[in-house]
């Protein structure tokens, strides 16, 4: 208990001076009472401490200045004051004169956490007669406070203080160790880490945790004491993304060649949060393909990104997997998509490949590939194609006359077919007869005018008219056991229907009339005068001709970024080997062409360019109607692709990475 007096000055003068009457007047015999002299001073009796929110007692009594406590009632006199500091409440807050009998109790309460000083003071005056201090402490634990900031940044670490309560708000500076007792956990669209593997203590009723935002969103950070089960949850924390780290590109399992797919790109930081400013933020990306086709737009602007995202349509002309990979503009952020299957487009035209030489009437093995309108093969033109028609640029018959889909394995037909005529030609493959007159129409639009050949004898028109009917038996038996291959399920009785197909063709050659004995040699009578009498003609051949001779008109080099094409241009159709070799410490690529000639002078033996690919050109005659052409490659790890179109032949020269 703390016991604290104090003595009133007037008071003091007031006693002397009765002191001093009592001794002066004469002494009596009896029993005196000495009462108590009139209030000195307070004497106040207070605990050590308190406890916030619960109420205490200090007693207050009065003293005259001999220390006698007054018992009874004092007459009139000056009333005083209870103050007490801070947040604290006394009850009773006023003395009067007729409270002093025997003293008083001031029940003090108070709900902070701090020191209460309690002072007795005259009315009027500013000075206290007596105070008294007493320490009031927090309560029992009741919750948490838990501080975080408004938002942060992912990947950025921040902290987040979390401070004891009572049940008055006050702070437990005196908390005992209840780390056993704390769990935390973290709720919300946003994820969070702590830093910190084991819980630091309370200082002061307070506890710092480290965290590291990852995933974008709003969280909230909440704590729960097992004992007590005070709990605390902090306010909303919005998680922002960081900077572009790289980028998300997703594109669909598979796509059909020239035509638009979709392609999703998603600006990314370095913990895969979605950067929503990138519109604002950044530069554009550009679009690159792992292959050899178009791809086509290649350059995403900034400003078509929402919140993070673009969606884009693009379109790529070359079958086959790829990848496509975003890169930012000025910046080495990039992302790559996983692989996209191209397939080939809608069937467009068919590229006929034919031996050299053929003898007339025999049959020969032509290939025909089914090709898209981007040059791409059509692999599945079994499943999905129709009938294919073939026809000759030529004067005779051609047997068979169309090619079942069913004849078609990984794009390609292999037939054998028969000419009837002894001839230059090529074959021509399209889906229609009237696609097939188009493209005849348009060749000898384009071909020089051939001269009239020369009238055939009635023996040869017997002859020639033989040889078309026997074609024709041929083509129907051709044409009967095709349709029975399409009749049948699999790719194996598809086969033994194309032999007995085969085996038809063989019967009806046999079954045909045989030719007749060649005619006489024809003798030509001159007209008049000396001279040798008679004249033979040549007799005519039964092989089919050669093709007839093309000629190289140009050489030319066009170049890109890692790439170059060199077109060997000739008047027509030819055909080529390809190979490559080593000679005078170089590198080289071989193409032969046959049947070919040189144009004049407009090719010659040694053409310069300029190109980072491919050096010296050399043109030289090998043989007869072929010509070798040389390709010097300046960079090692090259690879290299020949095509053929209508009047070129092209190779192109790619540079590996």
């Amino acid at each position: 208990m703390v016991h604290t007096s104090c003595r009133s000055p007037r008071l003091s003068l007031f006693l002397a001076l009765f002191f001093l009457l009592v001794t002066a007047l004469p002494a009596a015999a009896g029993t005196i009472v000495v009462k108590p002299g009139k209030l000195d001073h307070f004497a106040l009796t207070a605990p050590e401490s308190a406890v916030a929110g619960e109420s205490f007692l200090v007693r207050v009594d009065p003293y005259d200045s001999n220390g006698n406590l007054i018992t009874g009632v004092q007459p009139k006199g000056s009333s005083f004051t209870v103050r007490v500091s801070g947040g604290a409440e006394a009850i009773p807050d006023k003395i009067r004169p007729t409270d002093f009998a025997g003293g008083f109790t001031v029940r003090i309460s108070d709900k902070v956490a701090e020191i209460v000083e309690l002072a007795i003071i005259e009315t009027g005056a500013a000075t206290p007669l007596a105070t008294v201090q007493v320490p009031v402490y927090p309560n029992k634990l009741d919750h948490f406070d838990l501080n975080v900031p408004k938002a942060v940044t992912s990947g950025e670490p921040f902290q987040c203080r979390i401070i004891a309560r009572d049940s008055f708000g006050n702070t437990k500076i005196d908390l005992a160790d209840i780390r056993s007792g704390i769990s935390i956990e973290t709720s919300g669209t946003g994820t969070v880490t702590r830093e910190d593997r084991q819980l630091p203590p309370f200082r002061s009723g307070e506890m710092i945790l480290g965290f590291v935002p990852v995933k974008v969103g709003k969280v909230k950070v909440s704590v729960q004491e097992g004992t007590t089960h005070s709990r605390g949850q902090s306010a909303e924390l919005e998680i922002k993304p960081a900077p572009l780290h790289h980028f998300v590109v997703q594109g669909p399992k598979a796509a059909v060649a020239g035509e638009q797919f979709t392609l999703v790109l998603s600006a990314m930081d370095l913990n895969e949060n979605v950067v929503t400013n990138y519109q604002t933020q950044g530069d554009g990306v550009f679009l690159t393909a792992s292959g050899d086709g178009l791809l086509d737009p290649s350059t995403v602007r900034a400003k078509e990104f929402r919140s993070g995202q673009a969606k884009v349509s693009v379109s790529y002309t070359s079958a086959g997997s790829l990848t496509i990979t975003g890169r930012e503009m000025n910046r080495d952020m990039s992302g790559k998509s996983e692989p996209v299957l191209i397939v080939a487009g809608e069937p467009d035209h068919f590229v006929v490949s034919t031996p050299q030489e053929a003898v007339a009437g025999e049959t020969f093995p032509i290939e025909v590939a089914a090709q898209d309108r981007f040059n791409n093969l059509i692999e599945d033109y079994d499943l999905r194609g129709l009938e294919v028609y073939l026809s000759t640029d030529g004067t005779g018959v051609i047997a068979p006359s169309s090619v079942s889909p069913a004849a078609f394995s990984g794009g390609k037909a292999k037939v054998d077919i028969a000419y009837s005529k002894a001839e230059s030609f090529s074959v021509i493959a399209a889906l229609s007869k009237d696609d097939l007159e188009k493209i005849i129409h348009e060749r000898s639009r384009r071909a020089p005018a051939a001269p009239a050949p020369a009238p055939l004898t009635p023996e040869e028109v017997a002859r020639e008219r033989e040889r078309e009917l026997a074609l024709e038996a041929r083509e129907e038996a051709m044409k009967a056991k095709m349709e029975m291959e399409e009749e049948q399920e699999g790719r194996g009785e598809a086969l033994r229907a194309r032999e007995e197909a085969r085996k038809a063709m063989e019967e009806a050659a046999k079954s045909a009339p045989p030719e007749p004995p060649p005619p006489p040699k024809r003798m030509v009578e001159p007209p008049t005068g000396p001279g040798p009498a008679k004249v033979p003609l040549p007799e005519e051949s039964i092989r089919v001709a050669k093709r007839t001779v093309q000629e190289l008109s140009q050489v030319s080099l066009i170049e890109s970024k890692g790439q170059a094409m060199v077109m060997l241009e000739t008047t027509g159709p030819v055909s080529y080997n390809a190979s490559t070799g080593s000679a005078m410490a170089k590198e080289w690529i071989y193409i032969e062409l046959f049947p070919v000639e040189r144009s004049g002078n407009k090719v010659g033996d040694l053409i310069r360019v300029e190109s980072e690919l491919v050096g010296d050109i050399q043109v030289e005659d090998v043989g007869e109607e072929k010509i070798k052409v040389s390709l010097q490659v300046l960079p090692p790890g090259i690879s290299y692709v020949v095509s053929q179109q209508d009047r070129a032949v092209v190779v192109k020269i790619i540079k590996n990475e």
